[in-house]
C-alpha cells in the first residue's frame, strides 16, 4: 500500500487497566460461560488504532483502490459503506470481524456489490493461524447464511460472497499469506475435497523495512509504530516517529487532530509495552517531528504530556519543558495545578466521546450529553468511548450505559 489517502477519525482509548499488550493476546475472549452467553474478543491497543483508522470513509476508500488496484475501476467508490460487523450464530455467541465494507459495482446492469472483511492480525504462530483461518471461514458462512435467510423487495446482490482481507502487523516479516490447504489438511488420496480459501494478505511489517508503507501521513505514522516490536526498534525513534505529518500541508481538522490525540496514546502505549523510557526531551522532539504545534491546542496534549511534565515539575521545579503544553503541565506537577488539569483531561475525554458517538450514529441525544457532562471520572468516560466504539447497537443501549457508568 503506497497512494495517498485521506481521514477522519476519533480516538477510542482503553484505561490502563484494561489495557492488554499485543504480546499477551491478540485473540483473547473473555465472557465466554456457556453455549446461550455472548463471547466477545478483547481488542489490543493495536486492534483500536486499526479501527479508528480504516472506519474512516476517505481512508477506507483509497485502502480498497490500493488492495485492488487491478480491479478499481469496476468500483464506485464513493458509495463505499462501512457496515455493522457483529455476527451472531444460532447459539448467540457474539463474534467481531474488524471490518466490513460494501461497496456497489459501476456500470452494471444490475446492482451488484462487493463486500470485503477486513481482519487484523499482529502476531502469527501455528495455532493462532489455524484459529485465524477458522475464524474467517465462520464470519463468511455466517454472513453468507444471514444474506440468505434475510428477504427483501430490493435484495442487492443475493447470494454474494464476501472476500476476506488480513492486515498483518506481527514481528514476522516473511509471513506473506495464510493458507488454508497448508494449514488444515485432508488424508492423502481425498485431496479433491480440500477447501480452497483465497485471501488478501498484507504484511506492514515488511513494507516497512522495505520503505513501502502508505505514503498517507496518518496511515505511515501509525502503521510505523505499530510494526515496531522491540526496545532496540524505538532506539532514537520517539525523535523521528510522527514526521511524516510534515506532509499534511493542510491546517488540521477536529477529526485529523483527534486521530493524532490517538496515535500520540497509541504511541506511548506501544513504547510502555515495549519497557522504552520516554524522557522530556524525546517527548519534545517528538512533537516537533510532526510540526503539529501551528495546529494543535494546548489541552490536546495534557493526557500526553501531564505524566512526564508532573515528574519534572517535582523533581526539577519550573524550567523548560516542551514548547506545547510544558508551562502547564509542570505547573501540574505542583499541588495547586491538579485541579485544573483534571478538569482539562475530562474536558478531552468528553469531547472524544462526543466524537465517537457522532461517528457510529451520527448524533448525541440530549440525555447523553448531560450523562457525559455530569461524569466526573476519567474511568468512566473512557469506559463510555470504548463501549460506545465496541459493544453499543444502538443510542438507546449507549445512553442506559451511560447513565449507569456515569453514576
Amino acid at each position: 500500500m503506497a497512494k495517498d489517502l485521506e481521514n477522519d477519525a476519533v480516538e477510542p482509548s482503553r484505561d490502563d487497566s484494561e489495557r492488554l499488550s499485543d504480546a499477551e493476546s491478540v485473540e483473547a475472549l473473555n465472557g465466554e460461560e456457556n453455549g446461550d452467553e455472548q463471547t466477545r474478543r478483547v481488542r489490543t491497543p493495536s486492534d483500536e488504532m486499526f479501527h479508528v483508522l480504516h472506519e474512516d470513509r476517505r481512508i477506507a476508500r483509497v485502502c480498497v483502490k490500493e488492495l485492488f488496484s487491478d480491479k478499481a475501476e469496476l468500483l464506485d467508490l464513493e458509495s463505499l459503506v462501512i457496515e455493522a460487523s457483529d455476527f451472531y450464530s444460532e447459539t448467540l455467541k457474539k463474534r467481531i470481524a474488524d471490518l466490513i465494507y460494501t461497496i456497489k459495482m459501476r456500470d452494471s446492469s444490475e446492482v451488484l456489490k462487493l463486500t470485503l472483511i477486513l481482519e487484523h492480525k499482529g502476531q502469527s504462530s501455528s495455532s493462532e493461524n489455524q484459529l485465524t483461518l477458522a475464524k474467517i471461514l465462520s464470519y463468511l458462512a455466517e454472513y453468507c447464511y444471514r444474506e440468505s435467510r434475510e428477504t427483501k423487495e430490493k435484495a442487492i446482490n443475493p447470494g454474494a460472497q464476501p472476500i476476506p482481507v488480513i492486515i498483518y502487523t506481527g514481528p514476522d516479516e516473511n509471513l506473506t499469506e495464510l493458507e488454508w490447504r497448508r494449514t488444515f489438511r485432508v488424508p492423502p488420496g481425498f485431496e479433491e475435497f480440500a477447501l480452497t480459501l483465497p485471501i488478501k494478505f498484507v504484511n506492514m511489517t515488511r513494507l516497512r523495512l522495505e520503505g513501502r508503507l502508505p505514503k498517507e501521513p496518518f496511515l505511515a505514522t501509525t502503521y510505523d509504530i505499530m510494526t515496531r516490536h522491540s526496545a532496540k526498534e524505538y532506539d532514537g525513534f520517539a525523535r523521528t516517529a510522527l514526521t511524516p505529518l510534515r506532509r499534511v500541508k493542510r491546517d488540521l481538522t477536529d477529526q485529523d487532530q483527534f486521530l493524532v490525540r490517538t496515535i500520540l496514546n497509541f504511541f506511548r502505549e506501544h513504547a510502555r509495552s515495549l519497557d522504552v523510557k520516554l524522557v522530556k526531551e524525546d517527548v519534545d522532539a517528538l512533537l516537533k517531528s510532526g510540526n503539529l504545534e501551528r495546529d494543535m491546542v494546548k489541552d490536546a496534549f495534557y493526557e500526553y504530556f501531564a505524566p512526564i511534565a508532573q515528574a519534572a515539575g517535582k523533581e526539577e521545579g519550573i524550567e523548560e519543558g516542551i514548547e506545547i503544553g510544558k508551562v502547564e503541565g509542570i505547573e501540574i506537577g505542583k499541588v495547586e495545578g491538579k485541579e485544573e488539569m483534571k478538569n482539562s483531561i475530562l474536558g478531552s475525554q468528553r469531547a472524544a466521546v462526543r466524537a465517537t458517538v457522532e461517528s457510529r450514529f451520527g448524533s448525541v441525544p440530549v440525555p447523553l450529553n448531560l450523562a457525559v457532562d455530569r461524569a466526573q471520572s476519567i474511568d468512566s468516560l473512557v469506559d463510555m468511548r470504548v463501549y460506545a466504539l465496541t459493544q453499543a447497537n444502538s443510542l438507546d443501549d449507549l445512553v442506559a450505559y451511560a447513565q449507569n457508568v456515569g453514576m
